[in-house]
């Protein structure tokens, strides 16, 4: 569901495999959310999967696919700089004590996970609690999330 090319993925060419790549883009309406939708024979959705940008797609639409195959590979980020000084910006960073340029958003209570609305380039997530207690959390759209919609999380996951 909404994965386009050229809006919300581009092609693009492996360098050391030679193979074309559907990479998930940033897309300029920030709507669209690039997702995988699992259907058993009947057609019926078992289960969906949010891509977040820089995500590798590995399969077509309408694949028939087996238990184990890899839909998505996301791609770690390599190192820049492969002497010491590559690391001394990090090294820095720990001893000063500064916040971290990208942290991780980690839930503040134990409870079931659902997704709310786009705000702002935002994805509100909402963690509600068997109390009733209810958490929001804002999340930008380019960044990877770990949890699915009804998944149960507990205080201190990210």
């Amino acid at each position: 569901e909404n994965i386009e090319q050229g809006i919300t993925y581009q092609v693009e060419i492996d360098e050391q495999t030679g193979f074309q790549e559907k990479v998930i883009s940033e897309s300029r309406n920030k709507k669209l959310i690039p997702t995988i939708h699992i259907e058993d024979g009947n057609g019926e959705t078992i289960r969906s999967y949010n891509l977040p940008v820089g995500a590798h797609l590995m399969i077509d639409d309408g694949e028939k696919i087996n238990v184990g195959k890899v839909l998505v590979k996301i791609p770690r980020k390599s190192a820049k700089a492969g002497d010491i000084t590559g690391g001394l910006p990090r090294v820095t960073e720990l001893f000063e004590a500064r916040n971290p340029s990208n942290p991780a958003v980690v839930s503040e209570i134990d409870g079931v996970v659902s997704f709310g609305k786009i705000k702002r380039g935002n994805r509100e997530i909402i963690v509600e609690s068997k109390t009733g207690d209810i958490k929001k959390y804002l999340v930008k759209l380019s960044n990877q999330i770990l949890v699915q919609e009804n998944d149960y999380v507990k205080a201190g996951m990210p």
